[in-house]
């Protein structure tokens, strides 16, 4: 049987400072790389406000962001750090908005403060 031998370099302390000093950091970021679920993208102001409503029916609580760049209206919701976490949302309206898609966008950072 193999004898556990104690580590001659005990990195914990420096480790741990080095977390803190990262956590502390990122307490002040307030936008990152991540991504959200486009549900409309179009010319239409009447079709976009169709939209919003169909999107606010199925998710109530969704946060929706409308961007105008002339001249085209998009829409999307959502602050997700990963793509797995978009996905689902997606998959929860892809029979009402079939032509919703994930899009990598600068999102919102939400921390939570004690």
């Amino acid at each position: 049987p193999k004898k556990y031998e104690t580590p001659q370099l005990d990195v914990t302390e420096k480790l741990n400072a080095t977390l803190d000093s990262v956590y502390v950091r990122n307490l002040n970021l307030k936008f990152a790389q991540g991504y959200r679920v486009q549900v409309f993208s179009g010319t239409d102001r009447a079709a976009m406000n169709l939209a919003k409503q169909k999107i606010y029916k199925l998710l109530p609580e969704a946060e929706l962001y409308t961007i105008f760049k002339q001249p085209e209206y998009r829409i999307s919701f959502g602050d997700f750090i990963d793509k797995t976490h978009a996905y689902n949302y997606l998959v929860k309206i892809n029979k009402s908005i079939p032509e919703a898609l994930i899009v990598q966008e600068q999102i919102n950072i939400r921390t939570k403060r004690k």
